[in-house]
């Protein structure tokens, strides 16, 4: 019976063919995108009380900050009850603009903004207070970047209940978080994208009285009882490269937001503080070899492929 016999690649002709592979490869792996964006924008926000309130002393401080490819964006602080500050990079940010489709340049930017009144004597009239955080960094074809914004950390409400009163909060809601990766990252990537909020209430002289930070389902309060929750505002989204290259949530629209509601339990009249969390973040990194590095590292293998053919032929002789 004849043998079969199966003949190795000389190892020339694997590294030649590898080296060739790698150069014809050059232009599709110099190339890679990557976003990570996160937008949280709180609408009608309103705290009412059961028996009589008595508004105080609003203070608050949104601040945004970032990098973009190993560069400060201009850090800006806006402090007051109403304020609003953006920053950017690049060309291509535009404020609350979730990003659906391909990408088409390099930026980052973000903005916060507070405006309106949170405190007020009825939840069905008025317009009540709006907060927005958003952060996004897009890079084409490759490079790093992060933006952080952040809305109320400090900002804060001091009121004085003048009876025992239930407290009720209610707002509505839109949230957009991206992180994608494009492309062959070969030297790895990754994109997150997060939102945080929450809501803090203080009695003087007590402590904290009531805790909320919305997540989509039953919990995540102290102190009261939700009853509208839709979505969660605690979450996030990351993508990294050669395992899970985007992943999206969007949850409302300025047109059609998320409603949410809660309410404390009955509350002593005395001096109260309301704290409100509001941030937003999103980072994003693609490291790519530079075609020249490619280039470098194709001659190379060629030159190695040249030397073991040499050396099989004076084997052969």
């Amino acid at each position: 019976m004849k043998k079969l016999s199966v003949k190795s690649a000389a190892p020339g002709k694997l590294v030649a063919g590898l080296s060739l592979a790698a150069m014809c490869a050059l232009p599709g792996v110099a190339q890679a995108d990557a976003l990570a964006q996160s937008i949280l924008h709180v609408t009608d926000f309103k705290l009412t009380a059961s028996g009589s309130i008595a508004s105080g002393t609003a203070s608050g401080l949104g601040t945004v900050s970032g990098k973009l490819n190993g560069v400060d964006l201009v850090n800006v602080n806006a402090p007051g009850t109403t304020y609003s500050g953006t920053t950017s990079a690049g060309v291509g940010y535009a404020v609350d603009t979730p990003i659906t489709g391909a990408l088409s340049s390099t930026f980052a930017g973000g903005t916060t903004s507070v405006s309106g009144t949170a405190v007020t004597n009825s939840p069905f009239f008025g317009t009540g207070a709006d907060a927005l955080a958003d952060a996004v960094v897009s890079l084409v074809p490759q490079g790093s970047g992060n933006v952080e914004t952040n809305t109320g950390t400090t900002f804060s409400y001091e009121f004085a209940l003048l009876s025992d009163s239930q407290i009720s909060i209610v707002f509505d809601a839109h949230q957009f978080l991206r992180a994608y990766l494009a492309g062959t990252p070969i030297l790895g990537g990754t994109s997150t994208a997060n939102t945080n909020w929450s809501i803090t209430i203080q009695k003087a002289g007590v402590g904290q009285v009531f805790n909320w930070a919305p997540n989509g389902e039953s919990g995540g309060i102290t102190g009261g009882t939700e009853t509208l929750d839709p979505f969660s505002l605690n979450t996030g989204v990351t993508a990294t490269a050669n395992f899970i290259n985007e992943a999206t949530i969007i949850n409302g629209t300025d047109a059609l937001p998320g409603s949410f509601a809660a309410v404390t339990n009955f509350l002593g009249s005395g001096l109260y503080t309301m704290t409100i969390n509001h941030k937003v973040d999103a980072r994003a990194n693609i490291e790519v070899p530079e075609p020249a590095t490619l280039a470098l590292v194709g001659l190379s293998l060629v030159g190695l492929a040249g030397l073991g053919s040499r050396r099989a032929k004076r084997q052969a002789a």
